[in-house]
């Protein structure tokens, strides 16, 4: 029986309100982001931003060409068709020709090359070509092997799906973000030889299956400071979840039981209060009115934060760490509600697998986020449809109008 963990509520709160604090700072810093991802959504979805709108009498013309909304699915449609072809697989798995194999898939090989020669390794001889050309079999067949399983993992996360999220999300904002990999527990089938009657019998196992997840960029929070995504300090995600939800993070072994417990005893209500952002989005001021945003008082708010963690905050979440290591800093996971930390655990890829997995549409030396389709048309849109405001408002100003052919 192993001994329960030991943690230090002391030191788990300071590093609770210095990764609150770290947040506050990641969220100031992307208001600049959040107003041209605000202006690229209303421009695929033809509405005015609200200064434009502020500039146009109520008795002219309010017409939006929506050049940028068929320009963007066509951009969406075209990449989708390039990266996933229907006709053909975009990935493939091929054994090198000289393979490298382990100790005991070498040892199988020579077992088998025996074998198919008589079985008696006394009087079965070998050549360095037989064995060459075994091992290249061998590992042939491992390759195939793996190729349809991925095939299959592939197909049962819907990976195409997923990928046109990506996709949608870098074309119209920036950027389109893939989080993963994780895993999912599902029930399988093997088979195995009965030991009393010798027959073989189909028996159901548990296997976990890889398992990715699109996340929308309204939710992950970057480091702006970073000159590049892959050279940032750390990232946040936003969770949006019900009480049930927090409940069930209670009953998960990685995270911490008594203090979610804890917390929702003293939390009757959510601590969920909505960006200006999102008071934007459900507004959907078409109609010039400022959008005020209600108060969701029975969700809950949960930060997941990516990044270089002490090996002494991490002990004092009951991690194991080397003394030796202390002072040093690993890639981990620390969840909080506010500024109570609820999980801090090591990244389960190590130092060097990050989770998250950007597609950025333009790259952009002004912006780590880069730029979406919208932001290159922006002039262009703006300029189409002042033409067709004008346009409809003189006709509706000097009457009739006729084309001559000559």
């Amino acid at each position: 029986m192993t001994d329960a963990p030991i943690i230090d509520e002391q030191k788990l709160n300071s590093l609770g309100t210095r990764l609150r604090n770290v947040w506050t700072t990641y969220v100031s810093d992307r208001k600049p982001i959040e107003e041209r991802w605000l202006k690229n959504l209303f421009q695929v979805r033809k509405i005015y931003d609200a200064d434009v709108r502020a500039m146009i009498p109520s008795d002219r013309s309010k017409a939006y060409p929506g050049v940028t909304q068929w320009m963007v699915r066509g951009t969406i449609a075209r990449l989708m068709q390039m990266l996933f072809p229907q006709t053909e697989k975009n990935y493939g798995l091929k054994n090198s020709p000289m393979p490298s194999l382990s100790k005991d898939q070498l040892q199988q090989v020579l077992d088998d090359l025996v074998a198919s020669k008589g079985g008696d390794p006394a009087q079965v001889q070998l050549t360095d070509e037989e064995i060459e050309k075994a091992i290249v079999k061998f590992a042939a067949g491992k390759a195939e092997r793996m190729e349809v399983k991925i095939a299959d993992d592939l197909q049962e996360m819907e990976f195409i799906t997923l990928a046109r999220k990506v996709v949608k999300s870098a074309v119209t904002y920036s950027m389109g973000i893939l989080r993963g990999p994780q895993h999912r527990k599902v029930p399988a089938r093997t088979w195995q030889q009965n030991p009393n009657t010798g027959k073989w019998e189909a028996i159901e196992v548990d296997r976990f299956k890889p398992l990715f997840e699109f996340l929308p960029v309204w939710d992950h929070y970057i480091d702006m400071t970073a000159v590049s995504l892959d050279k940032q300090d750390g990232t946040f995600d936003r969770h949006i979840m019900l009480r049930s939800e927090v409940e069930e993070l209670a009953t998960r072994p990685d995270f911490l039981k008594d203090r979610i417990l804890k917390y929702l005893r003293e939390h009757t209500t959510g601590n969920y209060k909505a960006q200006w952002w999102e008071s934007e989005i459900k507004g959907e001021p078409k109609s010039g009115q400022s959008s005020t945003a209600a108060k969701e008082t029975r969700k809950f708010e949960a930060l997941s934060y990516w990044g270089d963690i002490s090996g002494h905050d991490l002990a004092a979440a009951g991690v194991a760490i080397k003394d030796a290591d202390l002072g040093k800093s690993f890639h981990a996971n620390v969840w909080m509600i506010d500024d109570l930390v609820i999980k801090a655990r090591l990244a389960p890829l190590g130092d060097t697998i990050r989770t998250h997995h950007y597609f950025v549409f333009e790259e952009d030396d002004l912006s780590i986020a880069g730029n979406g389709q919208p932001d290159v048309l922006r002039d262009s849109q703006m300029a189409i449809c002042e033409t067709a405001r004008a346009a409809l408002d003189n006709m509706s100003v000097i009457g009739p109008m006729a084309e001559v052919d000559e």
